[in-house]
């Protein structure tokens, strides 16, 4: 997995998408492309257009990933999720449960994946890595998950990554996941991912909102 931190000021936002992200845009298409036969030189020349219009197109999606990101951080279940957790699982601010908030943000999240069919999983994990609310797209369907579902992650880099990331910064990575069983085994899946950790009303990183999104292009 690679993985960097930007602000959205940084001018070189394409240059640093197209670094981190080439190899995983040119092992997609290649593996779509190429068979056992050699390629002639027209195929290579398209070849070398497609990956280029791909990493074009993908530059300028970033931008509305990091857009969406920017927004849902600001959504008011994460802070009355965060202020119920620290308060015996009721938020003093509204009354509402933290019951009550989970299920407010899956809906949320629910809606943004059904809005952008590109996007593979919304999570969001509290600042000790335990995944409270996630909404993943399987097979082209959409659940929530629930109970053994909302694992720990404490220990993956990106968690930690993100979790440490200032105000303002993003963690952009890509990688490989596993997207659940299929006849003969299970399924790699290449995708973005994209991280912000949330700051609670104390000002201290509460947890981190991380959107992935498929990369097969």
């Amino acid at each position: 997995m690679r993985a960097f931190s930007l602000s959205l000021r940084n001018t070189l936002i394409a240059a640093l998408v197209f670094a981190a992200l080439l190899p995983l845009l040119v092992v997609s298409i290649y593996t779509a492309v190429v068979t056992e036969e050699r390629l002639s030189q027209d195929e290579l020349h398209a070849f070398e257009h497609r990956t280029l219009r791909v990493a074009q197109e993908l530059s300028t999606s970033l931008s509305v990933y990091l857009a969406d990101l920017r927004a849902l951080e600001r959504v008011p279940p994460l802070q009355g999720l965060i202020r119920a957790r620290h308060h015996s699982g009721k938020d003093t601010m509204s009354g509402s449960t933290e019951s009550q908030w989970r299920h407010r943000l899956s809906q949320i999240f629910l809606g943004f994946l059904e809005a952008k069919s590109r996007y593979h999983q919304l999570r969001f994990i509290d600042e000790d890595g335990s995944v409270l609310v996630s909404v993943v797209r399987r097979e082209g369907e959409l659940g929530i998950a629930t109970g053994s579902e909302l694992s720990r992650v404490s220990g993956q880099p990106y968690f930690q990554q993100t979790l440490a990331l200032e105000a303002g910064d993003y963690l952009v990575a890509n990688d490989m996941i596993t997207d659940g069983p299929r006849v003969g085994g299970t399924t790699a899946l290449p995708v973005v991912r994209l991280g912000v950790a949330i700051v609670g009303p104390s000002g201290k990183s509460r947890g981190v909102l991380l959107l992935e999104v498929d990369a097969r292009w």
